[in-house]
């Protein structure tokens, strides 16, 4: 007996794959790898300009010599090569660029009557507070760091650090 091949179902023993294949052949497996990496790509953009973003932003706000965050942290010295010294926090602005906080300065007074300035005291310089004078200045400053020479930590301890706790001890009781 002849049994025509039409009418027979064949049945292969070989297993087919669970999971879909790729390739339908009509191009849209390639396609779907062009979106997949496209995706990838533009993750990969928005992480960095993200990461940038918050370093930039992180940078600024945080002390660069104690890692405080707080306006309470240790003062510091700032030597310019002018000549000037300006007492306060240092925060990193950019990379041109410290931000000096809360910044105090000293001033020097000669005294009228004699002139002399070669003999100097403690008595002879007074603490400034910046944003006390005539033309009313925020109380900080970008200072270029080309002009820095050097930057030193203050003791708690230290002359410049008990005026200035003086100074806000006045201001609180006002």
């Amino acid at each position: 007996m002849v049994f025509p091949l039409s009418s027979m179902a064949i049945e292969s023993k070989m297993r087919r794959p669970s999971f879909p294949s790729f390739d339908r052949g009509d191009g849209s497996s390639k396609r779907r790898i062009w979106m997949i990496i496209l995706f990838i790509f533009i993750l990969i953009v928005i992480g960095i300009g993200a990461w940038i973003f918050l370093l930039e932003k992180g940078i600024e706000e945080k002390n660069i010599f104690t890692g405080d965050t707080s306006s309470e942290s240790q003062y510091q010295a700032v030597f310019l090569d002018n000549g000037q010294v300006y007492f306060g926090h240092i925060v990193y602005k950019n990379e041109d660029f410290y931000r000096l906080s809360n910044v105090y300065y000293l001033q020097f007074r000669q005294n009228p009557q004699s002139g002399d300035s070669n003999s100097v005291s403690d008595s002879d310089f007074s603490l400034i507070k910046l944003g006390n004078e005539i033309h009313a200045p925020k109380d900080y400053m970008d200072i270029n760091k080309e002009h820095i020479l050097f930057m030193e930590d203050l003791k708690d301890d230290s002359k410049i650090t008990q005026a200035i706790a003086a100074y806000l001890q006045k201001k609180d009781r006002e």
